[in-house]
């Protein structure tokens, strides 16, 4: 979750999460001005909260949204088992999904 530029050395990580296969993050922008183009560099599926009272919706959007998507996955038997066929619901009101 970012609410602008990024102010530590967090392309380092970046490599360590996709060496990692790791599946189902949702990166968060936080605030109207917030920079969405480095979240987008560690996950395809990148929100923003326009308002601050908007966390909780997304906190409850995204738990009923991983009980929905946890039962219908594939796991792939490979490196690092990545789940296929994730999909999200539509957000509610105050959250978007960045295109």
């Amino acid at each position: 979750m970012t609410d602008g530029e990024p102010t530590d050395n967090w392309e380092a990580a970046i490599a360590e999460v996709k060496r990692r296969s790791w599946a189902g993050i949702i990166a968060c922008g936080a605030g109207p001005g917030a920079k969405t183009e480095p979240l987008k560099r560690i996950t395809e599926v990148v929100v923003l909260l326009h308002e601050a009272q908007d966390l909780k919706t997304f906190f409850s959007w995204v738990s009923s949204s991983i009980k929905t998507a946890s039962s219908s996955l594939k796991v792939v038997p490979a490196a690092g088992a990545t789940p296929q066929g994730m999909s999200l619901p539509p957000p509610p009101q105050g959250i978007t999904i960045v295109p």
